[in-house]
């Protein structure tokens, strides 16, 4: 809840950063996903603070630890559910670019220093896991869980079309769901196109 207020709050300004943590703390599927162990919530949440981190990054504070902390954040997000941290942030990440119309940002992020990094904090884990279970984990969980999940229709225990995510919708968001019509009132805030582009 926090860090979903804390970056609205960046996006668009303080009440809007408090009537997101409210909005988000009140919805029916929020609720209901944070009181089951879920590695959903904790990748959401992992992505939510890297991606406020990148927000940093991108209106210029280009210190060290906000690289680390990025960084960190997508790997911790990493060892809760694979590539999946990195594709919902990766997606704010590119929404952001194409609005802002700024790829340069891209090298902002050092690449070259975050990668082998991710990888470094990364490999302990991983290699204890082949020791432990073999290549068979670690195709079903890399494999498995990332791309099979996105292409094949059964995909790791999902076994749901596409189309099914527009159906649950508007019973995990309710009730506030009903204030949707009213958003046409404020489809000029500042932060909200960047944030419509990430959903």
């Amino acid at each position: 809840i926090a860090a979903v207020a804390v970056v609205t709050r960046r996006l668009a300004g303080d009440d809007a950063g408090l009537a997101a943590g409210v909005v988000i703390a009140t919805t029916l599927g929020f609720y209901t996903q944070q009181v089951m162990c879920r590695a959903d919530v904790l990748v959401t949440l992992f992505a939510v603070l890297a991606f406020d981190r990148f927000l940093v990054v991108a209106d210029g504070d280009r210190r060290p630890r906000q690289l680390v902390l990025f960084y960190l954040w997508l790997a911790l997000g990493i060892l809760s559910k694979t590539l999946v941290a990195p594709a919902i942030c990766g997606m704010g990440v590119l929404a952001w670019m194409i609005l802002n119309r700024n790829w340069r940002v891209l090298l902002d992020l050092k690449p070259w220093f975050g990668v082998p990094a991710m990888i470094a904090f990364l490999s302990p884990w991983y290699v204890e896991v082949y020791r432990a279970a073999g290549w068979e984990f670690l195709k079903v969980n890399l494999i498995g869980e990332n791309v099979n999940a996105f292409t094949k229709a059964e995909g790791m225990g999902h076994g749901r079309p596409f189309t099914f995510y527009f159906s649950a919708a508007p019973g995990r968001l309710a009730p506030l769901i009903v204030f949707l019509p009213f958003a046409w009132w404020i489809r000029k805030t500042r932060g909200l196109a960047l944030g419509l582009a990430w959903f």
